[in-house]
């Protein structure tokens, strides 16, 4: 004897459960946009520092491109991402 299986089709307010965001992930979203945003921003400012020490200038122009450009380029991944 055969057996049926009859699969009941998903009706819509039942994906749109399946698709419901928590707020843990939307927590886990943000903090690590803000970690990543602190990374490049960090990075590139010691960078600037290094490079200031290397090339020995009295006004610490690399670090302050570091952190300028730091600011930019962390705003323009957060643009992109969100």
């Amino acid at each position: 004897m055969a057996t049926v299986i009859c699969i009941k089709p998903l009706q819509l307010q039942e994906v749109n459960t399946l698709q419901k965001k928590t707020p843990l992930s939307d927590y886990g979203k943000y903090s690590s946009i803000a970690l990543q945003m602190a990374a490049i921003i960090t990075i590139l400012t010691f960078g600037g520092k290094y490079l200031d020490k290397y090339f020995v200038f009295k006004f610490p122009i690399f670090t302050l491109l570091g952190v300028f450009l730091g600011i930019f380029t962390s705003m323009y991944y957060i643009i992109k991402k969100l």
